[in-house]
């Protein structure tokens, strides 16, 4: 042709490429809650590979009492596969309630179709604390008399028993 064209073409690669899991935090640990109370506690679960990060299953395992829980947020996150792309990330919810004062454990189990770390775990710790004991104190001065009255109960039902006590 009698024009000059910068022609350029670029050839994207073909292969795909591989997904990565990150998931923070990598450990999880929460203290002194009020035993009853509630603490709710973010896990996140991100793409950072290139290719599509499929995220099969989560598994919670819990030790007796049970006082961790999880929400895996399915009105947002939708159900289990998730598929991530790149930059992508899902957070779902941990929940701890202790019920005393001693240490409670857990683990999550991530499954995944990352080549590296097709499952990870993270851990999950959290202690409990017992509300603080207030005592009220009060004296009294002179002891003064009392009158003490009995109720009795005086229907038919109870005739017989209403002789047992005036006898």
């Amino acid at each position: 042709s009698c024009s000059d064209y910068n022609l350029h073409k670029e050839i994207l690669d073909s292969e795909p490429g591989e997904p990565d899991i990150e998931i923070s935090p990598s450990f999880l640990e929460i203290n002194n809650i009020n035993a009853g109370c509630e603490k709710e506690e973010k896990i996140t679960i991100k793409n950072v590979g290139s290719g599509i990060l499929e995220v099969s299953d989560i598994e919670y395992y819990i030790t007796f009492p049970i006082n961790f829980s999880y929400d895996l947020n399915e009105s947002e996150n939708g159900e289990l596969p998730w598929n991530l792309w790149n930059d992508e990330e899902k957070t779902f919810t941990i929940i701890y309630t202790p019920l005393d004062d001693e240490l409670d454990d857990a683990f999550i189990e991530v499954k995944s179709n990352d080549p590296d770390e097709s499952t990870i775990m993270v851990k999950t710790v959290g202690t409990g604390k017992y509300h603080g004991f207030k005592l009220d104190t009060f004296e009294q001065d002179t002891l003064s008399d009392v009158d003490i009255l009995f109720v009795i109960d005086n229907s038919g039902s109870m005739n017989r028993f209403q002789t047992q006590l005036s006898s």
